[in-house]
């Protein structure tokens, strides 16, 4: 597992987001104990397979790793929202 953590320049409405690369060997069970949550939606069109919500991040499977993305809390929930689907672009894009 990779981790980073970002913080912005300058603090705002998003104090920090954190990416996580794991290996996509438990991907088909990591979805399903999320996407049975109400909050969780599927998202098309990034990597092979993603999924998203509030408390959990993106979650983007490419092949065989998957990136996770994700604000604390205490980030805005619409420039999280923002912020983390970016990050989780770019990320996918590179693995």
């Amino acid at each position: 597992m990779d981790e980073c953590r970002l913080k912005p320049a300058q603090p705002g409405k998003v104090q920090e987001i954190i990416v996580v690369v794991l290996p996509a060997t438990g991907w088909d069970g990591v979805k399903k104990a999320y996407v049975d949550g109400k909050d969780v939606k599927d998202v098309r069109g990034l990597g092979d397979d993603a999924f998203a919500g509030r408390f959990i991040g993106y979650n983007v499977r490419k092949g065989q790793k998957y990136v996770k993305v994700f604000g604390p809390l205490t980030n805005d929930p619409v420039a999280n929202d923002k912020a983390t689907r970016y990050l989780a672009e770019k990320a996918a894009s590179r693995l």
